[in-house]
């Protein structure tokens, strides 16, 4: 790992840390230094985030298992496409659930189409990956905690 990658890395661990511990403004200001060095940066800490966020489902899982999107209205309570949600909503979970497929071609699409459209749509879906990271990362460490225990 180079030094680059390495103080990314710490940028990253800090920014969840902050972000777990409810600091949203410290998270968003160690992500900025990873955003700044470019867009390969910047696809890194999607990545990041989103792994942070559905690997304990994969785990969970079945070998090989496949993974979709079930979107309900928050009015009626029924199932919906995600083309009905804001084009930040729905890039933040099309590029969810292609990691939890495991599918870089799909994320690296959904990425670069992002760069190329709407700055407000990033904008939008950073926000909802670190909440699926954070809400990921709690429910982890209540997990660890309930285990310690009853150990």
């Amino acid at each position: 790992m180079t030094s680059e990658h390495q103080a990314d890395q710490q940028h990253l661990e800090a920014a969840m840390a902050y972000a777990v511990s409810g600091d949203r403004v410290a998270a968003g200001a160690e992500l900025a230094r990873i955003y700044n060095k470019g867009t390969n940066h910047m696809y890194r800490v999607w990545v990041a985030l989103a792994e942070t966020a559905v690997h304990p489902i994969r785990e969970a899982g079945r070998p090989g298992a496949v993974y979709g999107l079930s979107v309900l209205n928050a009015d009626s309570g029924r199932r919906t496409s995600i083309d009905e949600a804001p084009p930040g909503v729905r890039l933040a979970t099309q590029f969810l659930t292609a990691q939890a497929n495991q599918d870089t071609d799909t994320t690296r699409a959904l990425f670069r189409a992002a760069l190329a459209g709407q700055v407000e749509v990033m904008a939008d879906a950073m926000p909802m990956l670190l909440d699926a990271a954070v809400a990921s990362a709690r429910a982890q460490l209540a997990a660890r905690d309930t285990r310690g225990k009853s150990a």
